[in-house]
């Protein structure tokens, strides 16, 4: 009888959610960070793609202000428009990923830029993965 209860208890802990950390999240990103094929966990879109958009957002702001002060005539949103382009396709593209992960398609991206109807696609990011769709299998963490 001992003999079943191990197995159950082994069985149980091979069925233990394997969670994102962030160092695995941020290596996820990057191996497809200007992908709009796939899938983002809910986990991935807020924790991986927030930081991000801060911490390159707040570096963006210091250049400027640095830029500024050192070379006066040179204008740093020459420099800082091409970093802020790049920072809207990345945070595009996490974004058509994540409505792949709950099976709507990517195009309902384009919501979150319009005022008001953004709210919706808000929604839509904070609903929990579905199982295996069409745009790919799902993350080993969401399926518990």
């Amino acid at each position: 009888m001992t003999n079943s209860n191990e197995n159950t208890l082994f069985a149980q802990k091979e069925q233990a959610p394997k969670h994102l950390t962030f160092s695995a999240g941020v290596k996820r990103l990057r191996s497809h960070w200007l992908s709009l094929k796939g899938r983002s966990t809910r986990k991935e879109y807020w924790l991986i793609g927030l930081c991000i958009y801060i911490l390159v957002g707040l570096a963006l702001n210091i250049a400027s202000i640095i830029l500024f002060f050192i070379l006066p005539g040179i204008r740093s949103n020459l420099i800082t428009t091409p970093v802020t382009l790049a920072l809207i396709y990345m945070n595009f593209a996490l974004s058509v990923r994540r409505l792949h992960d709950i099976g709507y398609s990517g195009w309902y991206a384009l919501l979150s830029y319009i005022p008001l109807i953004n709210l919706f696609f808000l929604y839509l990011t904070v609903k929990p993965s579905v199982p295996d769709n069409k745009y790919g299998p799902q993350w080993e963490e969401t399926k518990y």
